[in-house]
């Protein structure tokens, strides 16, 4: 199966905020409190869609995920040490349908984000990642992204605010 990266629109918004809700669901039900209704929320796919940044994963069998690409790192990254000067393109709220979930889509994500990254000139890719989700952190740390260090988000509830910042030189 294919996977692309597909420019959203408005018109996709409700779609990708139904597979936020789903997976935040699902991420609960495993116990890992990543995400929240604070965050990603409508607004996180709406505000990015009309600045152009939000990109369906998209394959023949429709939309599997979406994913939010830019320029624009939380303010948070300032602390960390990174190795490679920006601009950097950084990784938000990537969602895989979560009836997709073990179907090896977070790889074939990755790929398409890295293959953007490339064709626009960035040298580095950065993320951030809930350590209370070993998947996404051993997923991660097997293409190759380097732990650069920690931000705490004030906004999550105590005990799950600090998340690992990553980078990938590509």
């Amino acid at each position: 199966m294919t996977l692309c990266l597909v420019a959203a629109t408005e018109g996709d918004v409700d779609a990708v905020f139904a597979l936020y809700r789903s997976c935040t669901a699902a991420l609960l039900a495993r116990g890992i409190r990543q995400w929240d209704d604070g965050y990603p929320d409508r607004a996180t796919a709406s505000s990015a869609a009309a600045r152009g940044d939000l990109f369906l994963l998209a394959s023949d069998d429709g939309t599997l995920g979406a994913v939010i690409l830019n320029a624009l790192p939380a303010p948070e990254y300032a602390a960390i040490s990174w190795r490679c000067p920006e601009p950097a393109l950084v990784i938000h709220a990537l969602v895989i349908d979560p009836r997709q979930h073990g179907a090896g889509l977070g790889r074939r994500a990755m790929g398409c984000c890295e293959a953007f990254a490339r064709t626009r000139g960035f040298a580095t890719i950065r993320l951030d990642a809930y350590p209370g989700n070993p998947a996404a952190m051993a997923l991660y740390e097997k293409l190759g992204y380097e732990q650069r260090g920690e931000v705490r988000f004030g906004m999550k509830p105590a005990g799950h605010d600090r998340y690992a910042v990553f980078e990938k030189l590509l």
